[in-house]
């Protein structure tokens, strides 16, 4: 609290200089565009401001009192707003001007300062955009109570989400480009294109923006959709606020929950060294991996001498009654057991006196000594194998940001900062895991079950964030902005997995796996905007730097079986008369006695405990008074490990650094000035991006040289004690093996240079349009560590992934606006075509396999894959009746050549699947929104504060499968057709959103709604059908009021229906789980207080 007051009065005391102020913004209100250089004046006076870059005015040294405030351009009808001022404060108004050819119906809103974070804000920026847009903006997050930008994203038309990563009309991350303030940011992860999006709080988001169609100044690898995630603008006047919530979940708040060990840092979002690979394994992977050392009988023999057991002279005594001269000479058998009985030993593996025995005088202590080294190694690793249980905490957040404008030097300068802390504990217990084979699909009507488990598993999420904004006008025309920004977050993994494989017979199988992931961006962004006003010109640049990592140190995987044995405890038996009563223990033992005979004459089976029935039918045919009889049994669980059926217990040390420097420059400038009606603005620049990428793995596994699993019980912990990883010839011992691969560690980048020229133009008041031509050259280099000194340069090429490619690629937009002109009811008609690529990311291009564990499916890299090019057809009709509303819908189309999809490889001995250029794909669909006030519509008390949005998105595509892979799939289902569904496409997706707002109480409440079709989760090999994602529909409700002036209280209730989570196969009518929970339902409660 006492940090919390200190920001108050600091940031409070920089507001003192910007007291009793009228600022605001200009814009055309047609279009929303700022209106540089128009008027601010005093009516009445000779004060006034000219609007900046941004449209913005101040007037300061105000004293109390009212003023009219007119707002004046060229060829703009003016407007007058009334402004009191009480005292030493500021006051916003903004002013929204009308060409004076048009009649304004409906005044305009009149917002603080031009509020991006505002519907009213991107819904101008909608109708006024060339391309064709989407958006969430921070007002929408605030109602639906969103808490990342993954969550949010999901509102968006044709939004779908696979995990943290976003599908947009069906296609997958590898057709989407993901900015931050239009500069790219790494994607931090090996196997995708785009940034999860969950690592983006919403308390630093302005607004998210989803461009759909393609103008020639954004980048052009990308078909589904062009998102930038907006960061807080700088405020007005000073703003502060401070929110904390807590939460809870269903399946985990207060609960035992699986876990693993904990860092000291955890709670920052990051490891503290404690999961570091130790300083003696690293050692020894640099310097060289001790390897197994087997001790011969002369080194044993040295040992003893050397310890001064026996003499040298004792031992050449030996060596020459055996007619030997050395220890050396000893080659045979004959040879060593001759030496053992001069020395007085009966053999090398025992003696009347076993203390005295060689093998336990030299053989253990000499390879204990030999190695050493391997002992350290494996010794060196923290016995952290076994999971724990611990009561998972609350969910918690705490987020505070505050800004202002002052002045530096006379200048304007604003600022905003904001952070935020959260940590969350989510998990199931009732999940399931199973794959399937499909075999003959003409032969059978089910899949083979290869593995089915239940499965459990827990993550721990800790989270923070920083967000700092600075902006300064150097004059009315020139303006800097800084933008620092850092996400860290780190997630503890626990999993533990338990069923049926039927390659072990009637044995379980567990799996017991163990994750820490901690993932970091450093972003800092450096943008300026001038204009120059003699020659119109308008220039705008960005610099931006961006470094992620993704950290995994010990990730630790370890399959065992068992079986529980039952013994039937014969001698225990109890036997019955014919009435029930038992008989007297004395009769058993003849009874026992009489069924030993029929055992050996063959009447009865040595399993004759497990045959009651008969049993004691065969008893009663041979005259004894029986009537019944009870076995008791015991059942005894042995464990084992088996290598030879699954991966020995491993551990891997993963890291991933990608690092984007971006650099762009757009220039613009006014065209057709002094036509009648016509209008347009030239545009160019340039682009230059640059991504580098290394990625270190290590790999250790642990072998055990016999099956002593079970002699502890199954317990991890004792079975990977210190004295089981002491490595000695001829005992049990756990031997650790360095089998890390340099062709799973990498380093590359990619350079994408890019230029463009574009033309917008207003031909007449219903007719405009975009049309330009962007040129990008794209070079990338991945290979691996692997030791190429002994290598030609032929052989070096060929472990190379490499992309060197040109492309002109042209686009068009186009929106006529149907019938009444009109600045607030308008309905536009847009058209889109453009040509976009799609490049494979750095882990389909490397030439070597790795193993997922996720999918646990092997992966190859294919260094000949090529990139994709896209045709993108875009229509759409779009009607706003009224600020706020509207109603749209669009159809579109895009062609794929040579597009990059998940395949077989076919000559593979064991299952592989890598990447491949696929002859074509499609991908069609239509698009439906609406957003409505019932206020329009209604005077009821209740509907009148009422609005209701929806989207609804229908898609169809469909993919050729490459001939040799249609091949292998007939041989199997003759009848497989020759297409399949893209990567992730949903047939359908459906979006609601109801809101309640009544502003004279304070309330306000959400409902919102998703639900997406059935879409490829998984694309697998031969007639067994793709994984498919399920349709999971989630209903969230969020309330909030306000308490006072300053204190707001807010209700959370996040996936209220609570679905099962299910990734499937389709088979013959029949759905397999592939895998399958629950994600429960969350509940939060929160209080915010603001200035």
């Amino acid at each position: 609290m006492r940090l919390l007051q200190l920001l108050v009065i600091l940031t409070t005391a920089l507001t003192a200089q910007s007291q009793g102020v009228i600022r605001g913004k200009i814009n055309d209100g047609h279009t929303g565009e700022s209106l540089i250089g128009a008027n601010a004046l005093i009516e009445g006076t000779t004060k006034g401001a000219m609007a900046d870059l941004d449209g913005n005015f101040s007037l300061e040294g105000l004293a109390p009192g009212t003023y009219n405030v007119v707002g004046r351009f060229i060829g703009y009808r003016p407007h007058i707003q009334e402004v009191v001022i009480l005292g030493d404060d500021v006051q916003v108004v903004q002013f929204n001007l009308f060409p004076e050819t048009f009649v304004i119906e409906q005044a305009a809103e009149v917002v603080a300062k031009v509020d991006r974070a505002r519907d009213t804000y991107m819904e101008n920026i909608k109708k006024k955009s060339a391309a064709s847009i989407d958006y969430i903006s921070s007002q929408q997050i605030k109602r639906t109570g969103d808490n990342d930008a993954a969550s949010a994203m999901k509102r968006v038309s044709g939004v779908s989400t696979v995990g943290n990563f976003i599908f947009v009309r069906g296609l997958s991350d590898r057709y989407l480009k993901t900015t931050l303030n239009g500069a790219e940011v790494p994607s931090m992860n090996p196997r995708r294109n785009t940034i999860e999006m969950d690592l983006f709080p919403t308390n630093l988001v302005d607004n998210l923006k989803v461009v759909k169609t393609q103008t020639a100044n954004l980048p052009s690898d990308w078909a589904g959709a062009y998102i930038s995630v907006e960061t807080k603008d700088f405020p007005d006047q000073f703003m502060f606020n401070y929110s904390s919530s807590l939460g809870w979940n269903t399946n985990t708040t207060g609960k035992e929950v699986l876990s693993s060990q904990r860092g000291s840092k955890d709670w920052l979002g990051y490891d503290d060294g404690s999961r570091s690979l130790s300083p003696v394994a690293q050692a020894a992977a640099q310097n060289g991996w001790p390897s197994a050392v087997s001790v011969s009988f002369a080194d044993q023999i040295q040992f003893i001498i050397d310890r001064d057991l026996l003499s040298s002279s004792m031992v050449q005594d030996a060596l020459n009654g055996c007619g030997l001269g050395s220890l050396d000479d000893i080659a045979a058998y004959a040879d060593a057991q001759c030496v053992l009985t001069g020395l007085g030993y009966a053999d090398q593996w025992g003696a009347a006196q076993l203390g005295d025995s060689l093998y336990f005088q030299a053989a253990i202590p000499a390879s204990i000594e030999a190695n050493q080294g391997l002992t350290d190694v494996g010794q060196s690793f923290d016995n952290t194998w076994e999971h724990v249980r611990r009561t998972a905490a609350m969910d918690m957040k705490h987020s505070i940001t505050f800004g202002n404008q002052t002045s530096l030097f006379g200048r304007q300068l604003g600022y905003t900062f904001g952070a935020q802390y959260a940590r969350n504990t989510r998990g199931y217990q009732d999940g399931i895991y199973g794959r399937w084979a499909a075999g003959n699909v003409a032969g059978t009507d089910a899949l083979d079950m290869q593995q089915r488990y239940t499965d459990e598993r827990t993550n721990e999420t800790h989270r923070w964030n920083t967000l700092l904004n600075l902006s300064y006008k150097l004059n009315e025309f020139n303006k800097i902005s800084l933008m620092g920004m850092t996400i860290t977050s780190g997630t503890n993994s626990a999993r533990f997995q338990e069923g049926l494989n039927p390659r072990d017979g009637d044995e379980i199988q567990q799996q017991r796996s163990h994750r820490y992931q901690s993932r970091t961006l450093n972003t800092f962004q450096m943008r300026g905007e001038h204009y120059m006003p003699q020659s119109e010109f308008t220039i705008d640049w960005v610099a931006s730097r961006s470094e992620g990592r993704m950290s995994t140190p010990d990730l630790r995987v370890l399959f065992n079986n068992y079986i529980d044995n039952t013994e039937a405890l014969v001698d225990e038996a109890v036997f019955f008369d014919a009435d029930g009563t038992a008989l007297d223990p004395s009769d058993s033992g003849d009874i026992l006695d009489e069924i030993e005979g029929l055992v050996d004459d063959g009447v009865l089976s040595s399993n004759w405990a497990e045959d009651v029935a008969g049993t004691v039918e065969a008893l009663q045919q041979e005259g004894v008074a029986i009537g019944n009889m009870e076995i008791p049994t015991e059942t005894n669980r042995f464990y084992s490990i088996r290598p030879d059926r699954y991966p020995a217990p491993n551990r891997f040390w993963r890291d991933l650094e990608e690092s984007k420097t971006d650099i762009k420059v757009n220039v613009s400038k006014p065209v057709f000035s002094g036509r009648d009606r016509l209008e347009g603005k030239l545009s160019f620049g340039g682009s230059f991006v640059r991504t580098e990428r290394s990625q270190q793995e290590d790999a250790f596994t642990f072998a055990a040289s016999g099956q002593f699993f079970d002699a502890f019980g199954g317990d991890p912990t004792q079975y990977f004690a210190d004295p089981n990883l002491v490595v000695s010839q001829g005992t049990d011992f756990i031997q650790t093996n360095n089998v890390s691969n340099p062709g799973n560690s990498d380093a590359g980048f990619l350079n994408v240079l890019g230029t463009y020229a574009m033309l917008d133009a207003r031909v007449n008041e219903r007719l405009s349009g975009n049309l330009g031509m962007r040129l990008e050259s794209a070079t990338m280099s991945i290979e691996s560590n692997r030791d190429t000194s002994d290598q030609t340069p032929e052989q070096i090429d060929s472990n190379r992934g490499t992309l060197d490619e040109t492309n002109l690629l042209p686009s068009f937009n186009m929106t006529y606006i149907l019938g009444k002109v009109d600045p607030i009811r308008t309905t536009n008609l847009r058209a889109a075509y453009s040509q976009t690529l799609a490049r494979p990311v750095f882990r389909e291009k490397a030439p070597f396999r790795g193993f997922d564990f996720e999918t646990l499916q092997t992966l190859k890299g294919n260094p000949s894959l090529g990139q994709t090019r896209i045709d993108n057809v875009d229509l759409k009709l779009e009607h706003y009746p009224t600020l706020g509303e509207m109603i749209s819908a669009g159809v579109f189309y895009k062609h794929f050549s040579d597009p990059i999809e998940q395949t077989q490889v076919l000559e593979a001995v064991n299952e592989e699947l890598t990447w491949s250029n696929v002859p074509y794909a499609d991908v069609m669909g239509v698009e439906f929104e609406a957003k409505k006030d019932l206020a329009n519509v209604t005077s009821s008390r209740f509907f009148k504060d009422l609005s209701i949005s929806g989207n609804v998105t229908l898609i169809r595509s469909s993919v050729k499968i490459p001939e040799a892979e249609l091949e292998s799939i007939r041989a199997q289902d003759p009848n497989h057709p020759d297409t399949r569904a893209l990567f992730g496409q949903a047939p359908y997706i459906i979006n609601g959103v109801m809101t309640y707002i009544n502003d004279s109480a304070d309330f306000v409440t959400t409902l919102s709604f998703n639900v997406q079709g059935p879409k490829v989760f998984l694309v697998t090999q031969g007639a067994l059908p793709n994984v498919m994602q399920q349709p999971t529909p989630t209903l969230d409700l969020s309330l909030g009021k306000g308490w006072g002036d300053h204190f707001r209280i807010g209700f959370k209730a996040r996936n209220l229906i609570n679905p099962r989570n299910r990734m499937t196969h389709l088979f013959n009518g029949v759905m397999y789980d592939w895998s399958s929970f629950t994600r429960g339902r969350t509940y939060s409660v929160s209080l915010s207080y603001s200035i």
